[in-house]
Order: structure tokens, then C-alpha cells, then sequence
């Protein structure tokens, strides 16, 4: 645990340090969709947003369903919707290799994002990284980890997204 509280702490300090330092037209950004898991966190699956430079050969991915499993009665506040969520980012390698060991496929949709919109996703991402920005009250149906990828996507992007 004292491993992945280093490592998170790293990420903001990096992800935060190099806010515009990649090449938008040589960054790939995917939308990652996780199959369900046997946990009452995973019954419907996760979604997060993949951010992957092939100059600099970072390969980011950006959760929005970080969460303490230390907080007592998970399940009872889950179920109420007092459950606090927030933004994590680590290494794509990490991410893969936690839904590998759980069985769960991850789907991977590269975005058709021009080098604007990614420089924009890539600084909305950043600043909801932020301590101030990070935190949020998750809701199963109306704020959670799918609501919050979508709605920095279409923040984004120059076009209504239907």
C-alpha cells in the first residue's frame, strides 16, 4: 500500500510537471472500457482515458474511480451515494496488468481527436489532477467514472458529440 501511495504521489508531481511537454500530433488518446469484475466496485465494468506519446514514450492512463478501501462500510455508503471518488493516473503497463490478473478484458477506442483537442483533453485531465479539482462525490448514475471520461471528452472536442 506505502508502494502505490508513492506511486500516485509521483504521478501528480510528474503529470503536473509536464502539463504541455508532449507533441500533440504524435499522441495517441483512447478511450478504455473495462470488462465487469466479481467486486460490488466492478459489477458494470470501469472506464478511463488513455493518453499515449509516441515521442516521449509515456503512456498514461487517467481513472476517475480511485477510491479507499480503507474508508469503513464501503458497500452501505456505496449504495447511498456517499462514497467519495476521485482522479488517479498511472502508467497504462499498471492499469493492464491489474484487470489482467482479475480476468477482465480491457477494449481500447482510439479517439479521432485533432492536435487542438488533444492538447485540451490533455490540460483538462491536468488540471482535474489538481488537489483542489481531484476529489468528487460519486453517484452511480450521474457522476461516476464513465460521466467523468465522457464529460472531459466533450469538453474537448470542437464538434457535438451525439
Amino acid at each position: 500500500m506505502r508502494y502505490l501511495r508513492f506511486l500516485f504521489l509521483y504521478t501528480l508531481l510528474y503529470i503536473g510537471g509536464v502539463a504541455h511537454a508532449f507533441r500533440a500530433d504524435s499522441v495517441e488518446v483512447s478511450l478504455l472500457t473495462c470488462s465487469p469484475g466479481t467486486e460490488v466496485y466492478s459489477l458494470y465494468g470501469h472506464t478511463a482515458i488513455r493518453v499515449k506519446s509516441y515521442t516521449t514514450a509515456e503512456d498514461w492512463v487517467f481513472n476517475y474511480g480511485v477510491f479507499s478501501f480503507n474508508r469503513p462500510n464501503f458497500i452501505w455508503r456505496f449504495t447511498r451515494g456517499e462514497c467519495d471518488y476521485q482522479i488517479g493516473a498511472l502508467p497504462f503497463a499498471y492499469f493492464a496488468e491489474e484487470y489482467e490478473e482479475r480476468g477482465s478484458t480491457v477494449y481500447q477506442q482510439v479517439l479521432n481527436l485533432s492536435a487542438s483537442e488533444k492538447e485540451r483533453l490533455w490540460t483538462l485531465l491536468v488540471e482535474n489532477m489538481r488537489p483542489e479539482n481531484r476529489e468528487y462525490r460519486y453517484n452511480f448514475l450521474y457522476d461516476n467514472c464513465t460521466t467523468r471520461a465522457r464529460d472531459r471528452i466533450e469538453e474537448a472536442v470542437e464538434v457535438k458529440i451525439v
